[in-house]
């Protein structure tokens, strides 16, 4: 029961906008970050959310469901496995 709470408290997410180079070729990217005191007692949410801002294209799907519905998207565990049966299909 308390781990089930543990998922389900609501922290204070931030979202960054970096932009770099050229104002009229901006490069844009995103961070999601929680405060320090916050990561120092959630060691299981700084590690994915580590791993989450290493994947682009994740991250970005993560960031606009973060902002527009204030909650992240739920992974599709069956989407890795996939793509893991195909790469090893393909190499066979």
């Amino acid at each position: 029961m308390q781990r089930r709470k543990f998922f389900k408290e609501r922290l204070p997410y931030e979202v960054k906008l970096n932009i770099r180079g050229f104002l009229a070729e901006p490069e844009i990217s995103f961070n999601i970050t929680l405060p320090e005191k916050y990561l120092a007692t959630n060691q299981l949410v700084a590690t994915k959310l580590a791993q989450l801002n290493s994947m682009e294209e994740e991250l970005n799907k993560q960031v606009f469901a973060l902002l527009v519905t204030g909650t992240f998207l739920a992974t599709n565990p069956m989407a890795s496995a996939t793509s893991i049966r195909q790469d090893a299909s393909t190499h066979a």
